[in-house]
């Protein structure tokens, strides 16, 4: 459970980029990426993040899908870029209000997953983010909270007790199957991350989520990996993980690099 507070007037696509710079839930979010790629340990998770690039630079044809790719992921080991395990996400956000819980968003990105993968990108993924109305009072629960260095067989008490809204769970079994359902290929990675709205106009980004990992894409193309060659020695990236070995995000710009603790 992360419990982090993000306001709810923020527009997605800033929500999208924090919850990958965030120290907690850069790990709930893109778990789905590193377990695929074979890396289970997130603290050897350091990667190089660009947000909402137009596939034209990748030798996509304007007007056709994907129109953008709004996240590419490259994993580092130390200086060295892994740009043959360069992953490309779709990210589709949505609101779910309490009484029209069972409606699908009209969208669920699948088309935009497939034309990524026709593109050519080593791996594709597709995360829903899910940002859920506060559930029914007789939707929260008192759960108990220990220090993360707790032994999971304890008599301590718990430091705290949180009031959670446990809609989340609601949504993720119902959601869960839209997913399986969805028509991509199976090599393309699924990520449901669904959080709370609360009173105070904040989110808290206590999660249910459903993963399944990606895989090598069947249709990824040698000229991709050029032009993501081309990408990197043009333009900056946010370098993002684990370094040193706390996690960290470098902003990196033309003139200097700053580095921000998380």
């Amino acid at each position: 459970m992360t419990r982090e507070r993000w306001t709810t007037a923020e527009p997605f696509d800033t929500l999208v980029e924090r919850l990958l710079l965030n120290r907690r839930t850069f790990v709930h979010t893109l778990d789905f990426v590193f377990h695929g790629l074979g890396w289970h340990n997130p603290i050897t998770w350091d990667c190089d993040l660009y947000f909402n690039l137009p596939s034209s630079l990748f030798g996509g044809t304007p007007g056709t899908r994907p129109g953008d790719i709004d996240v590419l992921l490259i994993p580092r080991i130390g200086p060295k870029r892994l740009i043959d395990q360069t992953v490309a996400i779709e990210v589709k956000s949505f609101r779910v209000r309490q009484k029209r819980r069972g409606k699908s968003p009209s969208d669920f990105g699948s088309g935009q997953a497939r034309g990524l993968a026709r593109l050519g990108f080593p791996y594709v993924g597709l995360l829903h983010l899910a940002v859920l109305e506060a559930g029914a009072e007789d939707e929260h629960a008192l759960l108990p909270v220990w220090p993360t260095d707790t032994p999971m067989a304890t008599n301590s008490p718990p430091t705290e007790w949180v009031n959670m809204d446990l809609s989340n769970a609601t949504h993720f079994f119902r959601h869960n199957p839209r997913m399986n359902a969805l028509d991509v290929p199976e090599e393309v990675g699924l990520k449901l991350f669904s959080t709370s709205e609360h009173g105070d106009g904040y989110l808290w980004g206590h999660t249910v989520g459903y993963e399944r990992p990606v895989k090598t894409n069947r249709e990824s193309r040698p000229r991709v990996i050029d032009h993501i060659n081309s990408l990197v020695r043009a333009y900056p990236a946010i370098r993002v993980g684990y370094t040193r070995p706390r996690f960290r995000v470098t902003r990196a710009t033309p003139s200097q690099k700053a580095v921000h603790n998380g």
